[in-house]
């Protein structure tokens, strides 16, 4: 069943993403009044197909739904009847042509922009507020004397309420200056103004990953270490732990928070435990070896299979979680600037890439994507609406890209056609189109060879 929703979630998530930029590429060409021969979703064997309009357009549905296509008539592609020349795409000014290419892209980045929209007007997003856990001794957050449980209610004199907003002052304030005043308040309620020294930084490095390197992180409230879920036949339930018991200390380290547990856990695995725990009042002696787990990344962590009470951990974090509501001009601006920053990100990944600062591992492919909409769709429509929007964003970008082939490869024939006067020689297409093959290709394949090793290393 799971694997039948996984199956549909990557067929509308990718037949409407797809559909829609073949969609812009169709009627920015009916606006210039182009003959349409053909509107394909999905290469290889038709599956479905109707002749639809005056032009006896063909609509198909094909076999292999990883892309589609807009063919247009076109005398480089065949004869054309002298009295439809007029409308061949051949024979459309540089602009018209450079309009119609450009248009499946962005109705991608269209589709990712409202989607964001009506996600944040109708439903909102949930953050966290600015309540910050102890900086690690040496941070510039410690130095300049912030301490766990402080929240931050100002930054630059500009007010924060909301985690999100904390890092979007801190970036702006950053451009201006090299030191930055903050306001917080203390668990008693008592405010203070404080210098913060972010001297060295820039605006483009100072990324939410860059946080924990300040001393700028989440303070969450400490779970009760008491056992509630066990997996059944696991480490824990096979060494004797019981739902209900209070774990006091393991291998003598003391422990308040289940979080402190879990930490111990993950560094030990395959290594014999020494948990003391209570049990109806008495204390009780366990001896627990955590499994050895595989991660993604090829690392090994140690686990128990036992977890806290879900609904203790969500009572408790709720009380720091923020419910974000936007007007419909406040969610149109949040849209864009989530969008922005998307893009921005994905730009600086690709590019440490190419610089080989980040591994090609991270490159995803097809599997991947249909496993991340069966898991959204699973969650609900709202997480569900929200990867279509990353997806389309992506793949909008991505075409942009100015790659032979693709739709920006085109754009920078008809850039440099607009800059010259005359069109790309047909030698010069044909390099491209080559190069642009092998490109595709090798990055096809690493991303499929990625997923694969995802897969393995999961089973």
């Amino acid at each position: 069943m799971a694997a039948l929703q996984t199956i549909l979630a990557f067929l509308v998530m990718i037949g409407l993403v797809i559909t829609l930029h073949e969609w812009g590429h169709y009627r920015m060409a009916k606006a210039f009044n182009i003959k349409i021969k053909r509107f394909s979703i999905g290469f290889g064997k038709p599956l479905w197909r109707t002749l639809r309009g005056p032009d006896r357009t063909e609509f198909v549905l094909s076999m292999i739904p990883l892309g589609g296509y807009v063919q247009m008539l076109d005398e480089r592609e065949g004869p054309v009847a002298p009295e439809e020349a007029v409308r061949a795409f051949n024979r459309q000014s540089v602009f018209k042509r450079f309009a119609v290419v450009a248009a499946g892209p962005l109705v991608n980045l269209l589709l990712a922009v409202l989607l964001f929209w009506g996600i944040l007007y109708f439903h909102g997003e949930q953050d966290i507020q600015t309540v910050i856990a102890a900086p690690d001794a040496g941070t510039r957050a410690a130095a300049a004397g912030l301490h766990e449980r402080d929240r931050v209610i100002a930054v630059a004199g500009l007010p924060v309420t909301h985690w999100s907003q904390l890092h979007e002052r801190l970036v702006d304030a950053v451009v201006g200056a090299s030191v930055i005043p903050i306001a917080v308040r203390d668990a008693q309620g008592r405010e203070r103004t404080l210098s913060l020294d972010l001297s060295g930084f820039n605006d483009g490095e100072l990324g939410r990953e860059t946080f924990a390197r300040i001393g700028l992180t989440p303070y969450f409230p400490p779970i009760p270490p008491v056992v509630s879920t066990l997996e059944a036949a696991g480490p824990a339930e096979r060494g004797g732990l019981a739902a209900g018991d209070r774990v006091l200390s393991v291998n003598g380290n003391g422990v308040n928070d289940f979080k402190q547990i879990a930490d111990i856990v993950k560094v030990n695995p395959d290594q014999l435990l020494h948990f003391v725990v209570e049990r109806s009042g008495s204390r009780v002696q366990l001896n627990i070896t955590p499994a050895r787990h595989k991660l993604s990344d090829g690392d090994y962590i140690g686990r128990i299979g036992a977890g806290p009470d879900a609904g203790v951990v969500s009572a408790l974090l709720d009380t720091y979680r923020v419910n974000l509501t936007y007007s419909a001009v406040g969610a149109a601006q949040e849209s864009l600037r989530k969008s922005g920053e998307m893009i921005a990100m994905t730009l600086r990944v690709l590019g440490k890439m190419l610089t080989g600062s980040f591994s090609v591992r991270n490159l995803s492919g097809p599997l991947t994507m249909a496993d991340y909409a069966g898991e959204t769709a699973r969650i609900g429509l709202i997480a569900f609406l929200g990867y279509v929007a990353v997806v389309s964003l992506n793949i909008g970008l991505f075409n942009l890209f100015p790659i032979p082939l693709l739709d920006g490869g085109h754009l920078m024939y008809y850039t440099v056609e607009m800059i010259t006067g005359a069109p790309v020689s047909e030698r010069v297409m044909e390099i491209g189109q080559r190069i642009g093959i092998a490109v595709l290709a090798t990055l096809m394949g690493v991303a499929i060879y990625n997923d694969i090793s995802r897969i393995f290393t999961a089973s």
